[in-house]
C-alpha cells in the first residue's frame, strides 16, 4: 500500500520556470518544483498550431505518468505577470508578454494590437466587406509600393 500511496502522491506538481530549449521538436524546460526538487528536459507538450516560448517565472504544472519522477510532462504552464486579463465571457486571446494580442471579439469583432504589423502573403491579400461601409486605413502616412488597381471611387476627403 506504502508503494501506491508514494505513486499517488508523485503523479502531480507545480514548478517554477528556470530555462526553456525551443530548439527540438517538442520544447524541453527546467523546473523547479515546489517541494525543491529540480527538473531539467521536462517535455512541454502543446496543441497543435499554438505555440509559445514562456519568459520570467513561469509556473508549470507537471504529471509524471504512473507516477515516475524521470519522465515528467508540463500539461500546462501561465506566466501571472504577463497574463492577458479583462476579457469579457467567451472572448479568445493569443497575447505577448509586451502587449501584442490578437482577442477574438464578442459580436464576430476580431482585434490586433501591436506595434507593427507585419503580413506576408505568397500570392493574394483580399479584403471583403461586402456589406460594409467599406474599408478605411487610419493613419498619419500611408505607403504603398507596387502596383496599385482600384475599383470603385477614390476619395481624399476623409468622413
Amino acid at each position: 500500500m506504502s508503494k501506491l500511496n508514494d505513486k499517488i502522491m508523485n503523479l502531480i506538481a507545480r514548478g517554477v520556470l528556470q530555462d526553456s530549449n525551443d530548439g527540438r521538436g517538442v520544447q524541453v524546460l527546467a523546473l523547479s518544483l515546489f517541494d525543491g526538487e529540480r527538473k531539467d528536459n521536462v517535455e512541454r507538450f502543446q496543441n497543435y498550431g499554438f505555440t509559445s516560448v514562456p519568459t520570467g517565472e513561469a509556473e508549470a504544472i507537471v504529471i509524471f505518468p504512473g507516477g515516475d519522477r524521470s519522465a515528467g510532462v508540463v500539461v500546462a504552464l501561465d506566466n501571472r505577470g504577463s497574463r492577458m486579463t479583462g476579457l469579457a465571457l467567451g472572448e479568445v486571446a493569443v497575447y505577448s508578454d509586451e502587449g501584442d494580442s490578437i482577442v477574438l471579439g464578442l459580436n464576430r469583432v476580431i482585434e490586433i494590437t501591436t506595434r507593427r504589423l507585419v503580413i506576408n502573403a505568397v500570392e493574394t491579400v483580399e479584403i471583403t466587406a461586402p456589406h460594409a461601409d467599406g474599408v478605411r486605413i487610419i493613419a498619419p502616412q500611408l505607403r504603398v509600393e507596387g502596383d496599385v488597381n482600384v475599383t470603385g471611387t477614390v476619395t481624399d476627403g476623409v468622413p
